[in-house]
């Protein structure tokens, strides 16, 4: 964990990293985030279950993609 993105990027760019950088929330899981937030709304008791919050991601995170440590042409 980093606590800042220019951190992340000198450490991707070191060891040559490809992949996806995510901002997190900071005491809360990305589950109740994106309800609370409104970006997300549960459609069913599944969608509350602990097996579906432990796979959980939004695509309204921050995100960014690398490959081979530079950050890809969107």
């Amino acid at each position: 964990m980093f606590q800042d993105r220019e951190t992340a990027e000198a450490w991707i760019g070191r060891i040559g990293a490809s992949g996806m950088l995510l901002r997190y929330p900071v005491d809360v899981g990305v589950h109740e985030w994106a309800v609370a937030s409104g970006l997300f709304a549960p459609r069913g008791a599944h969608e509350t279950a602990p097996e579906f919050i432990e796979n959980f991601s939004s695509t309204r995170q921050e995100h960014y993609h690398y490959d081979g440590g530079a950050l890809a042409a969107a």
